[in-house]
């Protein structure tokens, strides 16, 4: 016979073969194990709980309201099977025995503990009614359990994982979506996918239906100088209980806040920055913004001292802040109405500016383009010398005049007047410095004339300035009026300055050994005395050929000068060089072609100088 000793607070296992029934026996005590009887379970110790632990049980057994339990009719304890119980130091102070059946699925643990920013996200095994929120559980609804607080496992649902909470710092919010329809931590509805900003400082914990869609949301800092441009994705009220629509575009200023986080339903576009302008400064805004609405097409003035942020759609012109125009004493503005214009004249009176009226503003006075109004030209008056001047045309009647030796501000009907010239002409008078605009010539070892080519550079002249010419001394110089079919006369030393209607006469004079036609062109004739020098070739009455190198002094004679039409007969013939070259060369071939070689070779000076002679008297008599 076998004795079983039970110490305190130990238990064991009895079976009886004959009814198979398993039964407790706890200690203190000594039991003698009968011949039918046998151990199932050796001795084992009591299970004690902590404050603060927990053991799962399998199978436990089945209890009535009071906390007895109950046996089968058989005398077996009866058990729930497949079931599982939590048991804790709350309802299980004393330590206590495994009845026959009972398992230990895993060790003595202790309670979860969830700190102030932790949650536990619950999932629903069975159908139960929640203790802690007060509500019926169904399988498979999930819910949170927020800290600070301890969870005491049940059967009836399990922990899925620990969240901890999200810190919202200052000047930061978190974006959660809604997985499905549900309620936010305001009471605001939210619609499944539906997304939002959580702003305020703190902990925060995400619930159940929501996600976290990003962590932290930093907010952009305004200043006085620096606004926020934002767009809306969506219709929606902004924080500042503002509507807007979808596409519709806004600034958001240090008036509004100092601190902006973009919400969901904006898209942050960029950082203005505002536009300062000083008391001498303006701009122009293109397509303002009147009561929200961009006005397409128009345009808006801004005089300083000023200070402003261009509104979403508003553009500053030619992109640019415009200084005041100051006009000095000599300076104005030439303007032209484009609308219709109130306008104060020099008494002060009231004029109205009809669209296309153009006058003048002269300074000292400082100026500011009105929207109304068009700068057509910046005029400065020019100060003209007597031997300087412009040609000025009016545009009402198209008359031309010069003016000179004076300070000349153009009127609003007047415009500067380009005189053109013939190429010949701008050529000559480029060769003007010289003195004279003859082709200069040099004479060679062998005796040979070399002549140098004019520069044929055609200044850079500024047309609208008065055509002068030097006339060198002793010289003439003949213009053409094309307006009223006149002639104008000149002689040198004098400065000749065009009309504007006036023309000067080239003259295009042979030269070189022999003489060429077309040699020099000039616009003065210079009046003598001088030599010309000609190259001719003479044969004798018994066919002897010789070639002649004569020079021939010649001169005009104007004894009235202020006599027109004895200055005419100085441009009478155009190329007196070579006219007078050919006749002379004529009668001295006529002259040598009746004597004989040893006739001319004895006197050949005397019967050229009196061939020349003869034509002298006949040429210069008819000029």
């Amino acid at each position: 016979m076998d004795i079983i000793k039970l110490q305190l607070k130990t238990y064991v296992h009895i079976k009886d073969t004959i009814t198979n029934i398993t039964y407790l026996l706890e200690g203190p005590k000594n039991y003698a194990l009968k011949s039918h009887e046998e151990i199932a379970l050796s001795v084992t110790k009591h299970i004690q709980l902590g404050n603060s632990q927990y053991i799962k049980i399998k199978n436990p057994v089945v209890r009535d309201e009071e906390g007895h339990i109950q046996y089968e009719i058989f005398g077996q304890v009866k058990l729930r099977w497949g079931d599982i119980e939590y048991r804790t130091f709350h309802e299980y102070k004393d330590p206590f025995p495994l009845y026959p059946g009972e398992e230990v699925i895993d060790k003595i643990d202790k309670f979860t503990i969830v700190q102030a920013n932790e949650a536990l996200v619950m999932r629903a095994e069975y159908h139960h009614f929640d203790d802690v929120k007060k509500k019926p559980r169904k399988p498979g609804d999930r819910w949170i359990y927020r800290g600070p607080m301890n969870h005491i496992p049940h059967k009836n649902a399990v922990v899925e994982r620990k969240i901890n909470a999200i810190i919202v710092f200052p000047n930061t919010a978190i974006r959660l979506r809604a997985l499905r329809d549900t309620v936010d931590k305001h009471g605001n509805k939210r619609l499944a996918a539906e997304e939002w900003l959580i702003r305020e400082e703190g902990s925060y914990i995400p619930n159940i239906d929501e996600e976290l869609v990003e962590k932290q949301v930093k907010a952009h800092t305004l200043t006085d100088k620096i606004a926020l441009k934002l767009s809306a994705l969506a219709d929606f009220t902004d924080v500042y209980g503002v509507k807007r629509k979808a596409g519709s575009e806004w600034i958001v200023t240090i008036e509004d806040a100092d601190q902006h986080i973009c919400d969901v339903n904006e898209m942050f576009i960029e950082l203005l920055k505002i536009n300062v302008l000083s008391s001498r400064q303006y701009c122009v805004i293109l397509n303002p913004v009147e009561n929200g609405v961009p006005q397409f097409g128009h345009k808006k003035l801004v005089k300083g001292e000023t200070s402003f942020f261009l509104q979403p759609g508003e553009l500053l012109e030619n992109n640019q802040i415009n200084e005041t125009l100051v006009l000095e004493e000599n300076d104005a503005l030439l303007l032209q109405a484009i609308e219709k214009y109130e306008d104060l004249d020099s008494e002060g009176k009231k004029i109205t500016r009809k669209p296309g009226d153009k006058w003048l503003i002269k300074g000292p006075c400082e100026f500011i383009k009105p929207l109304e109004l068009e700068i057509l030209e910046n005029r400065k008056a020019m100060p003209l010398d007597e031997n300087e001047g412009i040609y000025v045309r009016d545009r009402n009647t198209g008359e031309i005049k010069t003016v000179s030796g004076q300070t000349y501000l153009l009127k609003e009907h007047e415009e500067l007047w380009e005189k053109q010239l013939p190429d010949i002409v701008e050529e000559l008078l480029q060769a003007q410095y010289s003195g004279t605009i003859f082709h200069s010539a040099t004479v060679c070892e062998k005796g040979e004339i070399k002549y140098r080519e004019a520069d044929k550079t055609i200044s850079k002249r500024v047309k609208h300035k008065i055509v002068t010419f030097r006339a060198p001394d002793n010289s003439a110089v003949q213009l053409y009026d094309y307006r009223s079919k006149t002639k104008r006369y000149l002689f040198g030393p004098e400065l000749v300055k065009l009309a504007p209607h006036e023309q000067f006469t080239v003259f295009y004079l042979s030269g070189k050994r022999p003489k060429k036609e077309n040699q020099i062109q000039n616009l003065a004739i210079l009046l003598g005395p001088d030599f010309m020098t000609d190259l001719i070739e003479v044969e004798t009455r018994d066919h002897a050929r010789l070639t002649l190198q004569l020079s021939y002094s010649w001169k005009f004679e104007v004894l009235d000068k202020k006599n027109k039409a004895e200055c005419e007969k100085i441009f009478t013939c155009n190329d007196f060089v070579g006219d007078a070259c050919k006749n002379i060369a004529a009668k001295i071939r006529g002259a040598v072609s009746s004597v004989p070689f040893e006739t001319f070779h004895k006197g050949s000076a005397a019967i050229v100088r009196s061939a020349g002679k003869i034509f002298k008297n006949y040429i210069f008599n008819k000029l």
